[in-house]
C-alpha cells in the first residue's frame, strides 16, 4: 500500500473501527494492508497457498485450493465468499463492477474505490 493511497488507507480505518477485532476479512483483491496495516484477520489468499502447506493446515489449506480453483474458473464471487466462514469483505470497486449485483447486501462502509460488506445472514 502506498501511503499516497489515501482511499485503501480509509478503508483500513474503517476496518479498525468496524469490524470486531477476531473477525477475518475475505479479501478477493488480495489486500494484505489487512493483515498488515490494519492488523487484521485476513481469510487465507492466494500467497498463502504455501504457509498453509508447510503450517501442516491440510484442511485450510484444501479450503484454500478449493477457492483458487473457482477464483480460476471465473466462479460468482459471492459464491466464494459464501463458501468460507467469513462475514465481511474488503473489495475494490473494480472488482465488484465485474460482478452480479448481490441486491442483499448493503455496505456498511465505503469511499470511491473501496467497499466493506458484511453478510450476516444475507448470504445462508
Amino acid at each position: 500500500m502506498r501511503a499516497t493511497n489515501t482511499a485503501e488507507l480509509d478503508a483500513l480505518k474503517a476496518i479498525k473501527r468496524l469490524v470486531p477485532q477476531n473477525e477475518p476479512i475475505f479479501s478477493p483483491d488480495n489486500t494484505l494492508s489487512v493483515r498488515y496495516a490494519a492488523r487484521h484477520p485476513l481469510h487465507p489468499v492466494h500467497k498463502d497457498g504455501i504457509i498453509l502447506y508447510y503450517a501442516r493446515d491440510y484442511a485450510l489449506a484444501w479450503q484454500w485450493l478449493r477457492e483458487q480453483e473457482a477464483f480460476a474458473r471465473k466462479d460468482s464471487l459471492f459464491a466464494i465468499w459464501k463458501s468460507t466462514d467469513t462475514q465481511w469483505m474488503l473489495a475494490h470497486k473494480t472488482t465488484l463492477a465485474q460482478e452480479e449485483a448481490e441486491t442483499s447486501l448493503v455496505p456498511v462502509y465505503e469511499n470511491r474505490e473501496w467497499v466493506l460488506l458484511h453478510r450476516g445472514d444475507a448470504l445462508r
